[in-house]
């Protein structure tokens, strides 16, 4: 057996759900791309699938708790449906490894703001916590995002949970001049029916550490 090629398959396979599935229902054709033998291929498959299969599952899971530390209130408002639509999410790119946490929330917050059927709210919710994690990466930044809504401050509703914001034009600055220097954040908003517009400058947290 070539060790090289067997671990380069297996991190494969740890980090790519896709490949992962492909893998158990066609060992040698998967196999055989990678350079292995189809006797090769048949014996890690019998005696580490379910391990890597195990393994898989595991580091989703892990992946969907930090997603979920990244974009809290998107997480929250999405409630039952957040599992499995970040499971969904899973197989169709890599999760674990091969991407850091901030690429997956950012990658998961534009899935849920394409999702046509989802409220528009919601999905405006999600570009702006998932703007909100690309702009704490460290360097510098200038992110400029626009709402329909007034998502910057959550709404709640007689029982605590975050309901339906104001319908209010929204824009979100972000900006950072140097890569230690602190994140500034600028919020403009405008209601439709008002000809005012409210400009607010919320003092930055330090910029989390990428992984």
């Amino acid at each position: 057996m070539d060790l090289g090629r067997t671990q380069a398959l297996l991190a494969r396979l740890y980090t790519e759900p896709a490949l992962r599935a492909r893998f158990i229902d066609d060992p040698a054709g998967i196999g055989a791309v990678a350079g292995l033998s189809e006797q090769d291929a048949r014996w890690l498959a019998e005696h580490c699938g379910a391990a890597i299969a195990s393994f898989g599952k595991s580091l989703v899971a892990k992946r969907r708790v930090d997603v979920a530390k990244l974009l809290p209130r998107t997480c929250r408002v999405l409630g039952q449906r957040f599992r499995p639509l970040f499971a969904r999410f899973a197989r169709n790119g890599r999760t674990a490894g091969a991407r850091s946490i901030r690429d997956d929330a950012e990658a998961f917050a534009a899935a849920v703001a394409g999702e046509v059927g989802r409220p528009s709210w919601i999905r405006d919710l999600a570009r702006f916590e998932g703007a909100l994690a690309r702009a704490n990466r460290p360097g510098p930044r200038l992110i400029v995002r626009t709402f329909r809504w007034q998502v910057t401050t959550p709404v709640r509703g007689d029982e605590g949970a975050e309901v339906e914001p104001r319908r209010r034009w929204t824009c979100v600055v972000w900006l950072r001049w140097r890569r230690e220097g602190r994140l500034g954040r600028w919020v403009f908003s405008c209601a439709r029916t008002q000809r005012t517009a409210a400009l607010t400058l919320a003092p930055a947290r330090p910029a989390a550490t990428g992984r």
